[in-house]
């Protein structure tokens, strides 16, 4: 298990507009505001609507949610954050 200031690490898979797959970890308190921002600092996405475990967050409901209230099993560490963005957008293959 991996740990981030001594708890466990969520990772997620990012599955942007149907297109490209990143995976990221991030800390175990982790809310949708935390992941907008990574969105919006590492992969330049602004605006976009995320879907996680079939349910859609816009941009303004469910900021302040952790992210591991998303997950289902209680030993799994891992989660699926579908991003769909209004308009087409390009990752650098160096974005990682």
């Amino acid at each position: 298990m991996n740990l981030i200031d001594n708890k466990p690490s969520i990772f997620i898979a990012f599955v942007i507009n149907n297109r490209y797959i990143r995976w990221e970890e991030v800390h175990y308190e982790a809310t949708i505001n935390d992941i907008r921002y990574l969105l919006l600092h590492k992969y330049k996405i602004e605006n976009s609507i995320l879907e996680v475990e079939d349910t859609e967050i816009g941009e303004t409901i469910f900021k302040r949610i952790k992210i591991k209230k998303f997950i289902r099993e209680k030993n799994e560490n891992a989660l699926s954050i579908r991003v769909y963005t209004e308009h087409p957008i390009k990752i650098p293959r160096d974005v990682i």
